[in-house]
């Protein structure tokens, strides 16, 4: 949680000089000696130190604020300045009249494309000029209204495309979100849409195969992300933890010699051990070199005292996938634990022993009574999952049968 609030930023006043107040990881805000605010962000790259205006209290809130910092940190990750992006949107919005949500939206895409891969930016041109433009391309962008929202949703569900409606619905409303940043409108009419009406949210199913387990793994082998990202999607998949977990996991909960990482804050709420087969070892020991003296196992590539961003890993995800390896079709960085635990239900594991191994609460009269962890079970299990995954990544499904 950052150190800035709303009534923090009210209570600012002006000073005869600038000065600034800091809410963490490079953001700040910068008050005028004219009471204006300003939300900026100061980071490094290559060496130099930058810094990007992102927008102007109290037309810019403090969370969206935040989700553009967020935004331009994942940014930064991948390698581009957060600076020569605004201004480069800025040269496109001089160069052309950008009225229109056709047109607005054709800017927007040149700004938040940055870092997408092409599977993830055909998908969204694609909705854009097949679904949204027809309809409200051409009406001014200060003009749309919540009834001209719906009519577009409404029309992408009249063909039984619920959870595509929903999609588009945040495709727009990232849109105006951005077109309240450039100081384009004041209010979003996306807002007055709410997502539920749409559809929920869809539960995913997804698991891969062994033959797609290789196939990952070989693929992010020869990919040209950052070392500690590979071995963070390898150690997703082997401890069967939770992204979050890892991303900001410490070096002093992890007992390399004891092969035992406790996981203190968790979603149920309640702390477990993770047992460390000797391949995530051997990861973790490679990740504690590369860790750099920062306290975090995966540490942000320029601010080694916050851990690795919370979308890092999916853009790895996404570029794999747009390379069409070997014909493994969608998924995402949670289908790795889902994977891991399908697979070891098929094996003929102890579901009690799988359910701890995931971090779960288990249920009913047996979550009351049954206090044992099955530590060493669990510990054989995840050595097994590990020595099977080797033989994944470099052998045909029949030898992983003839493994389990």
């Amino acid at each position: 949680m950052g150190k800035l609030s709303d009534s923090r930023l009210r209570s600012l006043k002006p000073r005869s000089k600038s000065y600034q107040v800091a809410d963490g990881g490079g953001l700040f805000a910068e008050v005028l000696p004219s009471g204006g605010v300003s939300f900026r962000y100061q980071y490094r790259i290559g060496g130099r130190k930058e810094r990007v205006v992102i927008g102007t209290y109290p037309a810019m809130t403090l969370a969206r604020a935040r989700q553009v910092h967020r935004e331009q940190q994942t940014m930064l990750e991948q390698g581009e300045s957060p600076a020569r992006r605004v201004q480069q949107q800025k040269a496109i919005e001089k160069a052309g009249a950008l009225d229109t949500v056709e047109a607005f939206a054709r800017s927007w895409l040149q700004y938040w494309s940055a870092g997408k891969g092409a599977s993830t930016l055909g998908h969204t041109k694609g909705w854009l000029e097949a679904d949204v433009f027809p309809l409200i391309g051409r009406v001014p962008i200060r003009e749309v209204t919540p009834a001209q929202i719906l009519s577009v949703v409404d029309r992408i569900k009249s063909r039984g495309a619920a959870q595509s409606a929903r999609r588009v619905r945040g495709i727009l409303k990232q849109i105006f979100d951005y077109a309240i940043d450039r100081l384009v409108i004041q209010s979003n009419p996306v807002e007055r849409v709410k997502a539920r009406s749409i559809a929920g949210v869809s539960q995913r199913d997804r698991a891969l195969s062994s033959e797609e387990i290789g196939a990952f793994l070989r693929a992010l082998d020869s990919d040209s992300c950052r070392e500690q990202s590979k071995i963070a999607l390898k150690l997703l998949l082997l401890t069967l933890v939770r992204k979050r977990e890892l991303l900001t996991a410490r070096w002093d909960n992890i007992d390399l010699e004891q092969g035992v990482w406790r996981i203190a804050t968790t979603k149920t709420g309640k702390p477990y051990e993770v047992s460390l087969s000797r391949q995530t070892r051997e990861l973790f020991e490679r990740l504690k070199v590369l860790s750099c003296g920062s306290p975090f196992v995966l540490p942000h590539i320029s601010r080694l005292e916050h851990p690795m961003g919370p979308s890092t890993l999916n853009e790895v995800i996404r570029r794999l996938m747009d390379r069409n390896m070997n014909g493994l079709t969608h998924f995402t960085v949670h289908d790795l634990r889902r994977t891991a635990s399908t697979h070891l239900h098929e094996a003929g594991f102890d579901p009690t022993i799988i359910e701890k191994a995931l971090g779960h609460t288990i249920k009913g009269v047996a979550g009351i009574y049954n206090r044992a962890e099955y530590r060493e079970q669990r510990r054989n299990m995840l050595q097994q999952w590990a020595d099977t995954v080797d033989v994944c990544a470099k052998h045909s499904a029949t030898k992983l049968v003839a493994m389990w």
